[in-house]
């Protein structure tokens, strides 16, 4: 029984991982394609987000807020809403996956 139980909790961070995988693949062709934004750039702004997410996940919500706010304002600024929002989307299903994966862990 154990064992199945820990074939179920490997499934869901591998079903988890895959859903990720999709939106930040899904996240470089709207940049890219949609946006017409280049594509280097794009993939660098999505290996941005995913790091600073897993520099932060640990953190306290307010810090991820906070985070958020700062890059949606930067967003504002610089008239890239869109992308920035795409962006918001991939940092928040890494911290969400990185979380998910580290309460796993701890169980």
């Amino acid at each position: 029984m154990e064992n199945m139980l820990s074939k179920m909790k490997n499934n869901k961070n591998i079903v988890m991982l895959a859903v990720f995988c999709a939106i930040v693949l899904l996240a470089i062709i709207i940049g890219s394609v949609v946006l017409k934004a280049g594509v280097v750039a794009v993939c660098i702004l999505v290996i941005l987000q995913a790091a600073i997410a897993a520099l932060m996940h640990q953190a306290e919500l307010w810090a991820h807020g906070l985070a958020v706010l700062v890059e949606l304002i930067a967003g504002i600024i610089t008239s890239n809403v869109v992308l920035t929002l795409m962006c918001i989307l991939v940092y928040v299903a890494a911290t969400y996956l990185l979380e998910s994966v580290s309460a796993g862990e701890n169980r």
